[in-house]
């Protein structure tokens, strides 16, 4: 719990996420900017990534500031204190949703990268880059109209882009020269979120392998050959803001580790591989028709399955094991 006088008599609990299985107490986050003209600050943010408190670094923890919002973002004014100019900083200027407000010349809005968010209406003032993909919401809806579940960055998190593989990338013989003559593409994931920027792309195998192998990099915009980018369709019930999908991908694509199936350039290749990790997490990618191998599938759900199987026969085991173990103890 933080307090003080500055809270203008309302007692303010903040509850940590250990806390969060209840329906009524959010996660918080804290973060914290340094003023050397100043002490340093924390920012309490709530699941929305909204700040909801600012507190000083001092005896008693202080609360300086604080904002509650009503589910659009419009600041409750019984309910909200703005922070004293002598401890202004740049990250104070981050409100609803983590997105920086302007309140100069009576503009009220929410910068959110390509996008201004009226809070006073609860829509976008201009038309979604991303509509085509809700057909039936108003390209100016803000989180599909369920602001205290969902927020709405400034784009997609999960893009899958290919390039033109060049001719000497598959070696000789019959792979160079189906490589010259179709221009096949090869795919790769990049996956964005608050803590990863990353590339996941399944590569050919190394010499005396059989099987592919995974390469997760941090994304650089160096442009690849031929590089273009693809339509993914997230699940309908995740929207852009919301890191399910993300860390799905992320998972399935660290779960096929070592039970990749062999590697085909014509077939069981990294387009595959693309398309098995979007659609194994309820989303969908149009891969283009020279990204040759992109409905085999099936190889890596096997594959995918038999970890799955795996990994439960040896959660299995080891429950036995314990209580193998406590039997043991109770008999001395």
């Amino acid at each position: 719990m933080a307090t003080n006088e500055d809270t203008d008599y309302n007692t303010l609990w903040f509850r940590s996420s250990e806390y969060s299985n209840s329906t009524y107490w959010p996660k918080l986050e804290v973060t914290y900017s340094t003023d050397a003209a100043t002490k340093t600050v924390y920012f309490l943010k709530d699941h929305l990534g909204s700040i909801r408190a600012t507190v000083l670094d001092s005896a008693g923890a202080p609360v300086i500031g604080y904002d509650d919002y009503d589910p659009w973002g419009y600041p409750l004014a019984t309910r909200t204190k703005a922070i004293p100019n002598a401890y202004l900083q740049g990250a104070s200027k981050i409100k609803f949703a983590g997105k920086e407000r302007d309140d100069e010349f009576g503009i009220n809005l929410d910068y959110s990268g390509a996008r201004s968010y009226d809070w006073l209406t609860g829509r976008w003032i201009s038309v979604d880059p991303l509509a085509q993909k809700y057909a039936g919401w108003s390209p100016y809806q803000y989180s599909l109209n369920n602001p205290v579940k969902f927020v709405d960055p400034n784009g997609d998190t999960v893009r899958v882009y290919s390039e033109v593989l060049q001719p000497n990338s598959l070696g000789g013989g019959v792979r160079g020269y189906i490589t010259s003559l179709f221009r096949p593409r090869h795919s790769f994931i990049r996956i964005t979120t608050d803590k990863n920027d990353v590339t996941l792309e399944l590569g050919g195998p190394g010499e005396g392998q059989r099987t592919g192998r995974l390469l997760k990099g941090s994304f650089n915009n160096q442009q690849r050959p031929g590089q273009e980018e693809h339509e993914v369709t997230r699940p309908e019930d995740i929207v852009e803001g919301n890191a399910a999908f993300e860390n799905t991908v992320l998972e399935a694509f660290e779960f096929l580790g070592e039970n990749l199936p062999d590697y085909n350039a014509l077939n069981t290749n990294s387009n595959g591989f693309v398309r098995f990790l979007i659609e194994q997490t309820n989303g969908n990618v149009d891969l283009p028709v020279t990204a040759y191998g992109k409905d085999e599938i099936q190889a890596y759900r096997r594959a995918y399955h038999e970890a799955l199987r795996r990994r439960e026969e040896q959660e299995r085991k080891r429950r036995e094991e314990q209580e193998r173990q406590k039997r043991e103890e109770q008999k001395q």
